[in-house]
């Protein structure tokens, strides 16, 4: 959903860095002029692109699954008008609705526990960690991405790839990818700003959980 005047500049910046290449293809050498020049204008055209998809997510009021029996597609809405649509293969579709139901269901499970908490102990003003069900839930998606992102590798070196991978994740809407969907749920739980050592030793009490790791560490 892009207004008028963002879609005249998008359309001549795209003429501008396309007539560059065709250039840079006809040329025997490369202009680094030429280049830089392209480089400008893709920048610019990204800057365009990203403002749509901030703009787009933040009007979003709901999001529908559609299946015409040819595809499968998400689609975000506000009011009756289509904001954006991504069409997902049948694989992805099972996987965005595991993901879905494993959400819901720790989110359920958050609400149900703090509820008999609220109902059967005295509310404490001191002690106790405020943050410890987005803590839980970071620790979990982090163990997820070492083992999806480095598999069998030892935890140090899982954390400085993920550390990594975090570092320079930029969240896009409709983002199915299973990996970039984990290194999502680290960015939302706002605790994700970890060091290489600290994200070994979580990846490390992950393992020792699962019985895939037998280094005897554990969170410090």
């Amino acid at each position: 959903m892009i207004d008028h005047a963002s879609a005249t500049v998008r359309g001549r910046l795209v003429g501008l860095r396309d007539d560059a290449l065709r250039q840079l293809a006809a040329a025997d050498h490369l202009d680094g002029g030429m280049l830089a020049l392209v480089g400008n204008v893709s920048s610019a055209i990204a800057a365009i692109d990203a403002a749509e998809t901030v703009l787009t997510a933040s009007l979003a009021e709901r999001v529908v699954a559609t299946d015409d029996g040819r595809e499968i597609a998400v689609v975000t809405y506000s009011g009756a008008d289509a904001l954006a649509r991504a069409c997902l293969d049948p694989l992805a579709a099972l996987h965005l609705g595991s993901q879905l139901v494993d959400a819901a269901r720790r989110h359920l499970t958050r609400t149900a526990s703090a509820s008999v908490c609220n109902t059967t102990a005295p509310v404490s003003k001191r002690g106790g960690d405020p943050h410890s069900d987005r803590r839980r839930e970071r620790d979990a998606a982090l163990c997820e991405a070492a083992e999806s992102l480095a598999p069998g590798e030892p935890a140090e070196v899982q954390a400085r790839i993920v550390i990594d991978r975090l570092s320079r994740y930029r969240t896009k809407l409709g983002e199915f990818d299973p990996e970039r969907l984990t290194l999502a749920r680290i960015k939302a739980t706002e605790l994700h700003k970890l060091g290489v050592d600290r994200a070994a030793k979580i990846i490390r009490a992950g393992k020792q959980k699962t019985g895939l790791g037998t280094d005897g560490s554990g969170i410090v």
